[in-house]
């Protein structure tokens, strides 16, 4: 038997019928696999191994809470068969030293702890092949200049995800100057510019990959009352496929991203323009599932049981 460690946010914020994460644990447990929660602050270093404040879960089918929980006590990282990495973004200082102590863990880790450091989400994909012209700026006045070249862009924050404080401007719109000090913490922190993209009213498509492999896609289609396609945001999902197009980013990119230990990834595009590389806690696996008929997630937890055997 097999067992796993979840590094992830509460239980109580789970949601079981979209959480890539639930699909993986859920994946896990059908197989007879051991699982454990691990919170984020639920990590220590006794001079030796990292050791985690572990809780023991089985899978209910209680759709409020879908855990049984059982009693969390500290457990030595080097007797787990894989952990998955799987806090919500912001990559902050948390999630910084987060990692730097999951570099001392012998067992896989994914995604890889010195990977998530090295490739910033929004600022990673800068000048690869297939992405749309990116400004990067916390000056209001460049911002202001930027808009103006545009006609029309989006300004997310580099840390953003979920599509929180994702802004589509006009030039002209009197509420630019505001969005950007906001976002920008009036100019403390940069902020990415990128123009609109027209496919944008179509949805955006989010392509799954796991070590170089693509999974496959979804297309996720905003609200009428919102801009925003995240599913964090009220989008919602339909099939989808690959193009060639993509196919030809994507294998060029894969390489890079599997030599950095950087295993399963939710790569956005809209338009066939590549707008972000998701590497923290990528979603949408359990949507790709249904539409595809394939369980990834359990072909991924057998993929780590064959590993750890080798």
């Amino acid at each position: 038997m097999a067992s796993f460690a979840f590094i992830m946010d509460p239980l109580s914020s789970v949601k079981p019928k979209k959480d890539t994460s639930f699909a993986f644990m859920t994946a896990a447990h059908n197989l007879g696999h051991e699982i454990h929660f691990v919170p984020v602050a639920g990590l220590a270093f006794d001079g030796t191994t990292v050791q985690f404040h572990a809780t023991p879960v089985r899978i209910t089918d209680d759709a409020s809470f879908p855990f049984d929980v059982g009693e969390t006590q500290w457990v030595s990282s080097h007797t787990y068969t894989a952990v998955f990495v799987r806090p919500d973004p912001p990559f902050d200082e948390r999630y910084f030293l987060l990692t730097q102590l999951l570099d001392h863990v012998i067992v896989p880790v994914f995604n890889s702890p010195s990977g998530l450091r090295n490739v910033g989400e929004k600022l990673w994909a800068l000048g690869l092949p297939g992405t749309p012209i990116t400004h990067i700026t916390q000056d209001k006045a460049r911002f202001l200049d930027v808009l103006s070249d545009l006609k029309r862009c989006v300004i997310k924050p580099v840390d953003g995800f979920g599509g929180a404080g994702v802004f589509v401007l006009s030039e002209g719109d009197t509420n630019a100057a505001v969005a950007f000090e906001t976002l920008s913490k009036n100019g403390a922190f940069p902020v990415v510019i990128q123009p609109f993209l027209e496919e944008a009213k179509h949805g955006d498509k989010r392509v799954l990959t796991f070590d170089g492999d693509i999974l496959g896609a979804i297309r996720r289609v905003h609200s009428g009352s919102d801009h925003r396609n995240n599913l964090a945001a009220g989008g919602t999902a339909a099939a989808a496929e690959v193009t060639v197009a993509e196919r030809t980013i994507l294998n060029t990119i894969l390489p890079g991203l599997m030599d950095l230990g950087i295993r399963f990834v939710g790569f956005d595009f809209i338009g066939e323009k590549l707008i972000e590389v998701n590497v923290t806690s990528p979603t949408g696996l359990q949507e790709l599932m249904r539409f595809s008929g394939r369980d990834f997630a359990t072909e991924i937890i057998l993929k780590l049981c064959k590993e750890s055997v080798k």
